[in-house]
């Protein structure tokens, strides 16, 4: 797959491609287009995809990765205008986009789900809020959790303690007397600072690529955040 061409471009071939592996079918065989926006202008490039003979819904929905933290680098001190449109591809480290993220979470279709890769034992871990929402830039990309289930701490809630906004390290709206995002170096939702450090670099102790009071240790491997369809 020719994923360095764009990211945005790689990302609409990830989705069609996990769509279809997923049984989301296409209402007929043939060629099927897909228009995907390549900057600041409204030019694109249409993806065109053939598909056997298939049935299907305008109601089906299909996962989205949101989040991809493979080897806990600094990927993720990134600015907010790239937050905002996303960066990476689907196979490696990968953030899908805080505009992007707003307007799905926002139809109330989707729960999230993070996987979780203990870094010592190896073992994997999962958490699942029921409720997710991402406000829209104007509001900082203000985010709500609720409706928690899994094996892995509910570490993520105290981000959602009065709806925090997203911070980046040009861009501080935590609620801590320094800028959370630049002294730990990764967007997210900080407070004061963080429990959940999915997008920080691995770099040993509590300011590190973790997941607060995992069993097992904190200290991950790797993370995965997913839009699920309720």
């Amino acid at each position: 797959m020719l994923c360095r061409l764009h990211d945005r471009l790689c990302h609409a071939i990830f989705l069609l491609f996990h769509e279809y592996l997923d049984g989301v079918r296409f209402s007929q065989k043939g060629i099927h287009s897909l228009t995907v926006g390549v900057g600041l202008s409204n030019a694109g490039i249409t993806v065109k995809v053939s598909f056997p003979d298939v049935n299907c819904s305008s109601a089906n929905c299909s996962s989205v990765l949101v989040q991809q933290n493979l080897d806990g680098s600094k990927f993720f001190n990134r600015s907010w205008a790239e937050f905002k449109v996303g960066f990476g591809i689907p196979s490696g480290n990968y953030w899908l986009g805080n505009d992007e993220l707003s307007q799905l979470t926002l139809t109330g279709r989707y729960k999230v789900r993070f996987n979780l890769q203990q870094a010592d034992t190896g073992s994997w871990y999962y958490v699942d809020y029921n409720t997710f929402r991402v406000q829209s830039e104007a509001d900082n990309y203000k985010m709500y959790v609720s409706g928690y289930s899994g094996n892995a701490a509910e570490s993520f809630r105290y981000h959602n303690h009065n709806v925090m906004m997203f911070s980046t390290y040009d861009r501080d709206n935590d609620r801590s007397s320094s800028n959370c995002a630049a002294s730990r170096g990764g967007g997210f939702w900080h407070k004061r600072c963080d429990h959940v450090q999915i997008n920080l670099p691995r770099v040993g102790g509590s300011d590190s690529f973790s997941w607060n009071n995992l069993s097992g240790g904190e200290e991950l491997q790797t993370s995965r955040m997913w839009l699920h369809c309720k």
